[in-house]
Parts: C-alpha cells; structure tokens; sequence
C-alpha cells in the first residue's frame, strides 16, 4: 500500500503479460527485474476519480522499473480519452489524455524525502505498489480541468464572462 495513496478495491486493473500466466493486480517490486523493459497495462477507472472526470475512465499504462541505489525508479506513460467537465462552462468534452511520469517509489520516507528535489516520491509497503491507485493521483494532478482554449466553452460563460471571438 503506498502511503500518499487511499486503497479503493472498486478499481479494476488489468494488466497482462503472457509471461506472468495471470492478471495481477499489484506489482511486486521484488520482480523489478521483470520490469526492465515496458510493460503494457489496460485500466478502466470507475471510482475515486477527479469529479471533473466522467467514468468510466479507460486509459492504457506503459511503465518500467528500475532499482537505484536505495529506491525503485518507475517510468509511466499514461494515456487514453477521457471524458471531462469544463469547470468554467460545465460542458463535457473528450480529451485525449498523455502524461509521462517518473516517480521514486521509496521504502521510508526518509528516503522520499531526500528524493522529492528530483522525483515526485511514493513510499510504499510490502515491496507493493498499485499501478491503477498511481494512475488515478495522476489524473488529479494533470488532468484538465477546462477546455484547453476559452473559444471552446459555451457562448454563454463567454459572455458572462465577456470574452469575444
């Protein structure tokens, strides 16, 4: 369980490898050696998602970890098209989501914290991480929140806003 991270079982995560001969639902960073190349990981979110993101949430993870000297180096590139709700105008939009990420995954936080000038850091427990809990932090924090261009939002909160063409 990673400590910045709520558990919320109501995800579903499917990540296959032919190799692995199962769907896991965690990865265990003592196999990080299987890891080294990038793996592909299908994840439909349907709770806990930022409220400006309708679910269900179908994104695609890339990721790969390495060891470092004292932590795991995760690599991830999400993406996918998800459904948003301007927060200026209220309307729905599809966005095609793509966001890289490396994130120091960290077995005390004494480590995370040295880490945090040059990673976003996680600590974790159990040599465990959840990659569908790190997708959905992701999407807080990067996701949009508006049209990406204020000429997209609805004619009205334009002029309420008295934005011309």
């Amino acid at each position: 369980m990673n400590s910045r991270i709520p558990r919320n079982n109501r995800h579903t995560l499917i990540a296959y490898n032919p190799s692995w001969n199962c769907i896991s639902m965690l990865i265990n960073l003592k196999k990080h050696p299987e890891y080294k190349e990038y793996q592909k990981a299908s994840i439909e979110l349907t709770e806990r998602l930022p409220p400006h993101i309708q679910p269900p949430c179908h994104l695609t993870c890339q990721f790969k970890i390495g060891f470092c000297q004292y932590y795991y180096l995760l690599s991830m590139t999400v993406s996918g098209n998800i459904q948003v709700i301007c927060q200026r105008c209220l309307n729905e939009f599809s966005h095609e989501y793509v966001n890289s990420t490396e994130l120091a995954l960290c077995a005390s936080e004494a480590i995370a914290e040295k880490l945090m000038a040059d990673f976003e850091s996680v600590v974790y427990e159990k040599e465990e991480i959840d990659l569908r809990e790190l997708v959905t932090d992701e999407l807080y924090l990067y996701s949009p929140t508006t049209h990406e261009d204020i000429h997209e939002c609805n004619s009205d909160i334009k002029q309420y806003l008295e934005i011309s063409e």
